[in-house]
């Protein structure tokens, strides 16, 4: 997975590349909210590739081996939380009808037709 083009920069973010698997994990639905919602999240399982010199310290952030991605803020400079599926526009990593396919099979378990 090498997700170019995720991170509204100037330039896209070389984070390298990495061994990823999908899973389903309970996320907040707001900031300090202890209501959660099943989510499709991405966790590194293993760095194939390390990012470039220069996006090191941001590639740091977001994916780390055993962790799940996390979402980054540019403005801010910080992590938001773990990246997971979602219907905004912004959602670049995973093309609206894969998304639905991977919600359907990861949370078809929580949610029985």
């Amino acid at each position: 997975m090498s997700p170019r083009g995720v991170f509204a920069r100037e330039r896209p973010l070389d984070p390298g590349k990495a061994l990823v698997r999908f899973e389903m994990a309970n996320l907040p639905r707001k900031a300090d909210s202890s209501n959660t919602t099943p989510k499709v999240v991405l966790r590194v399982l293993r760095m194939l590739e390390p990012p470039t010199p220069k996006d090191a310290e941001i590639a740091s952030l977001i994916f780390k081996e055993g962790q799940l991605i996390q979402k980054y803020d540019v403005r801010t400079g910080m992590t938001t939380g773990p990246w997971s599926t979602t219907r905004m526009v912004d959602d670049r990593f995973v093309l609206p009808s894969s998304r639905k396919l991977l919600e359907e099979t990861y949370l078809r378990g929580i949610n029985p037709p």
